[in-house]
C-alpha cells in the first residue's frame, strides 16, 4: 500500500505460506497415490489415461495397457498373513518402478491388481516388457518358502476404445493367463 507518495514509502505486508504449499501437497499425495505402496491410486490413473487418450487420438500414437494380478494372494493372505501379504505388495509396486520407463504410467488398481500404461508402445513390445516384468516378480527375494508370481492381460488401443473397453480386454486376457496355469502374460 502507498503511504507517502512523494517520499515513495510503502506499506509491505509479507506471509509465509509454506506450510499452506506443504499441507496442498501432503493432501494431493493422499488423494492421489495407493497408501500402502507409494504409487498413483486408480482416480490418478484414470485422470492421466484421459490426458494419454487425447494425445493418441491427436497424434495417432501406439498405446497398451497390462493388468497385473498377485497369483493366489488370498491363499498367501492366509498362509502368511496380512502383513506379509502387504511386504509383497511393496515389492512388486518397487520392482515395477525399476523396471519401467519414466514415460510409463502405472499404479495400484486394487487389492492385489496393479494396471500398467506403455505409452507409444504397441502391442509386441508392451508383451515383452510385460514378461519381463512377470519374471522379474517372479524372482524376487522374500523371507518365505515360496515363490511370489503374478498374471498379466494386455491389450493395444483400438480406435473408439476408452478406459474401460481397453481394460476390459487386458481383463479377458488376463483370465486366460490364469485359467492356463497363471505366471503367464496373455494378449487380446
Amino acid at each position: 500500500s502507498l503511504i507517502d507518495e512523494e517520499k515513495e514509502l510503502y506499506l509491505l505486508n509479507l506471509t509465509d505460506i509454506t506450510s499452506i504449499k506443504n499441507e496442498h501437497i501432503l493432501i494431493e499425495k493422499k488423494a492421489y497415490h495407493d497408501g500402502l505402496t507409494n504409487l498413483y491410486n486408480r482416480h490418478k490413473f484414470n485422470e492421466l489415461f484421459e490426458k494419454e487418450l487425447a494425445r493418441v487420438k491427436r497424434y495417432n500414437h501406439p498405446l497398451s495397457m497390462a493388468v497385473l494380478d498377485i497369483d493366489n494372494f488370498k491363499v498367501f493372505n492366509d498362509t502368511y498373513g496380512h502383513l506379509k501379504g502387504d511386504e509383497i505388495l511393496i515389492k512388486i509396486a518397487n520392482s515395477l518402478g525399476s523396471q519401467l520407463r519414466n514415460t510409463d504410467i502405472y499404479a495400484r488398481w486394487g487389492g492385489e491388481e496393479f494396471v500398467i500404461l506403455f505409452i507409444e508402445t504397441k502391442l509386441e513390445n508392451a508383451i515383452l516388457c510385460s514378461n519381463n516384468v512377470r519374471k522379474n516378480i517372479e524372482n524376487l527375494k522374500n523371507d518365505l518358502d515360496t515363490k511370489v508370481t503374478v498374471s498379466i492381460g494386455v491389450s493395444d488401443y483400438k480406435e473408439g476404445d476408452n478406459l474401460d473397453s481397453l481394460f476390459q480386454r487386458c481383463d479377458k486376457a488376463l483370465y486366460r493367463a490364469k485359467e492356463k496355469g497363471r505366471n503367464k502374460v496373455e494378449f487380446n
